[in-house]
């Protein structure tokens, strides 16, 4: 990082929150580590993931869940935000899985992500009305800064 920053390479300097996707053209993780542990210098391929991204679900019924789970949760200052816990059955896992195959990672449905539209509503019961009667939504999503102690928020 220093040596990017100092040439003013600011495109390439690391930031928390990146993913390293390869290490010496190498994708599977064992190899990677075997790679940062053993070299001195490696080229490494990574993944710089938006904090937004968009997901669209469609069900049969409203009685099929969309098979995400979300929770309201409240913040210090008063004002509550939605929350994926979880994903279950349903579109949503399809979505995932679609998007993994398609190495599209950063299109998965994440627990931990912020709702903050559904099918252009922004309103916690109007969002939580859509996800519970429409047999298709939009949603926009927000990555929510790490959870691991010492890094920064994604970029």
């Amino acid at each position: 990082n220093a040596e990017c920053k100092s040439r003013g390479d600011s495109d390439s300097v690391v930031h928390p929150g990146d993913l390293i996707v390869e290490v010496e053209g190498a994708d599977d993780q064992l190899t990677m580590r075997r790679h940062l542990r053993e070299r001195d210098a490696v080229s490494l391929t990574i993944e710089r993931w938006a904090t937004h991204w968009q997901a669209k679900l469609q069900r049969d019924s409203v009685e099929q869940p969309f098979g995400i789970e979300v929770e309201v949760e409240l913040r210090a200052d008063g004002s509550k935000r939605l929350i994926v816990f979880g994903i279950t059955d349903g579109p949503a896992k399809a979505w995932n899985g679609v998007a993994s195959s398609a190495k599209q990672y950063h299109a998965i449905i994440v627990p931990g992500a912020e709702v903050l539209s559904v099918s252009g509503h922004t309103d916690i019961l109007a969002m939580q009305d859509c996800l519970d009667n429409a047999l298709k939504v939009d949603l926009v999503l927000r990555r929510l800064p790490s959870p691991i102690p010492g890094t920064a928020p994604y970029h």
